[in-house]
């Protein structure tokens, strides 16, 4: 087997050209010739397998507020355990860091360097788990581990709260994760994803509503937006659209569910949720995504 390093970085390591006069092909990324891993590759030669896993904007462990998932430390796990197995990792990361919008200093942009190099390891990040109580040190099956880990904690919720409707109104989300997978797995003619059991809502029934195309079983609002989807669907229908349809289902059952508890302090959390998903669509909007 070769020698197999990975290239965790930003746009440098995915090779981000800003102006398409500086890059051989004049487009927006620097091609296989002028890549740094590329070029990397080449002279260690074919004993060596270089991989690039750049992403333009990534951060290290700072939460940017307009896009999802760009810092490193929320998807480090996932990333070694997509490429394993990993004889060598690089990260070039930090400058993103300096962005204004996060409010760093050198000090807290090195301490966050530090946090996810002290995580960049599959055995420190088993580690660092079974610190937190996660049972076992030795985790085979760490997707499964933390869906048992939410099941937990909303059933030790449902004891603590006089209303169960308060649980499940946060365990929507994976209902709605799940419908979202299933229905572009059908519609992209791919086999039926892995799905969560975190939610309100059997993984089985939700596959076997959307591979029949009959949601009777579903909640009013879920149903009825999958009612409509499959309606456009047959005139053409984007990713963003299924997004859109279930998203806006989820939270009219979320608020739904609300009208007959008594916390203000739950419904002003959701409110304010939705509030920064429309603050959120309007900056990409402002910026021109």
């Amino acid at each position: 087997m070769k020698t197999h390093i990975l290239c965790l970085g930003d746009s440098n390591t995915h090779g981000y050209c800003a102006d398409p006069n500086d890059c051989a092909d004049h487009g927006i990324r620097f091609n296989e010739e002028e890549r740094w891993t590329c070029r990397l590759q080449k002279a260690l030669g074919d004993e060596y397998l270089v991989t690039e896993e750049g992403l333009s904007g990534r951060t290290t462990v700072f939460v940017d507020p307009i896009h999802e998932s760009m810092d490193a430390l929320s998807v480090i796990y996932a990333l070694l355990k997509s490429h394993e197995v990993i004889d060598l990792l690089i990260i070039m990361l930090g400058t993103n860091d300096v962005k204004e919008r996060f409010g760093a200093n050198a000090a807290c942009i090195a301490a966050g360097m530090e946090r996810l190099l002290s995580t960049a390891s599959l055995p420190e990040a088993r580690k660092t788990l079974s610190e937190l109580g996660w049972t076992g040190a030795d985790i085979t099956d760490p997707e499964q581990l933390a869906a048992d880990r939410v099941n937990q904690a909303a059933q030790d919720a449902r004891a603590l709260s006089p209303d169960p409707a308060l649980v499940d109104c946060f365990l929507y989300a994976y209902d709605a994760a799940n419908l979202k997978m299933l229905l572009k797995a059908r519609l992209l003619g791919l086999s039926a994803p892995a799905l969560s059991d975190c939610g309100t809502i059997p993984a089985d029934t939700l596959r076997h509503a959307v591979t029949d195309h009959r949601y009777s079983t579903l909640p009013a609002a879920f149903r009825d937006a999958m009612n409509r989807l499959e309606q456009n669907i047959v005139t053409g229908i984007d990713p963003m659209s299924i997004d859109v349809a279930i998203d806006r289902a989820m939270y009219q059952l979320i608020f739904s569910r609300l009208k007959g508890t008594h916390s203000p302090v739950t419904l002003q959390y959701f409110r304010g949720h939705v509030d920064l998903l429309n603050a959120v669509a309007l900056l990409r909007v402002v910026i021109g995504e």
